[in-house]
């Protein structure tokens, strides 16, 4: 029933946000398909690979009848799917910044990954690195057919990420900023993995000098990062935006028409 719920918040998400989907499309079915690849060993019972193929099936009846449902496709078929034509067509394809080839989205992959460090402190790449290899190869607390599992979900957040990066970006060859901030929000959790491992170590050695070096880094990266947060908001303090609204305020009309 999990997979039921998953897919129906999934498809709210859809409904609130229209590029959501690429989240979904590739991530949760190859999930979905590991995950009854573990249990291939097992021929009955709740369990069982049939069992949540069945369930995923129904996962996927459930997610597609209610973007279907929220979007009005049920009330309104053709504005739903004039709406559809639109945003496959000139509301994605007259934007793209890469050609329409292999090398194109090959050229938006790359790039797609290329301003991390605008969204993240230097330090922090290689902990995102280092967090999923430690989050797949040494899952905490799982032991046996309960550790390929673990693994699987540990790996949700970057199949996430992956299927965001192919499904948009590469096929509408666009990666704005706002474009890729899914990706930096996702790929988060694996630094923070490995800080609560690093953590855990030092803390079990109990050395003094490996607990102050950690807790030195961490202040330092984080330091950086609430830098980097706050240089978005004294940046705002000054937009042209105050100025904009404040002439409007005194030189326009309610009945001015502004093109």
């Amino acid at each position: 029933e999990r997979l039921t719920r998953a897919a129906a918040l999934a498809a709210l998400a859809i409904a609130t946000k229209d590029q959501a989907y690429a989240l979904f499309l590739l991530s949760l079915p190859l999930l979905a398909a590991l995950w009854a690849w573990t249990r291939r060993g097992a021929t009955t019972g709740a369990g069982s690979s049939s069992a949540l193929v069945k369930q995923a099936l129904k996962a996927s009846a459930v997610g597609v009848g209610l973007v279907l449902f929220v979007d009005g496709a049920l009330f309104n078929p053709t504005g739903f799917l004039a709406r559809v034509r639109f945003l496959l067509g000139p509301a994605s394809q007259d934007f793209a910044q890469y050609a329409k080839s292999f090398d194109g989205r090959l050229d938006a992959f790359i790039d797609t990954w290329k301003p991390m460090p605008e969204h993240y402190p230097w330090p922090i790449v290689p902990l995102v690195a280092s967090g999923l290899a430690l989050a797949v190869a040494r899952p905490a607390q799982a032991e046996g057919r309960e550790k390929d599992r673990a693994r699987l979900v540990a790996l949700l957040p970057a199949l996430g990420a992956l299927s965001f990066t192919l499904a948009f970006n590469c096929w509408a060859r666009r990666v704005e900023e706002r474009f890729i901030m899914p990706q930096m929000l996702l790929v988060g959790v694996y630094a923070a993995v490995a800080l609560g491992r690093a953590e855990a170590a030092t803390r079990a050695r109990g050395g003094g000098a490996a607990r102050a070096a950690f807790v030195g880094v961490a202040a330092l990266t984080f330091g950086w990062a609430l830098r980097m947060s706050a240089s978005v908001d004294a940046t705002m303090l000054h937009d042209p935006r105050y100025e904009a609204e404040a002439w409007l305020a005194t030189h326009a009309r309610p009945e001015d028409t502004i093109e």
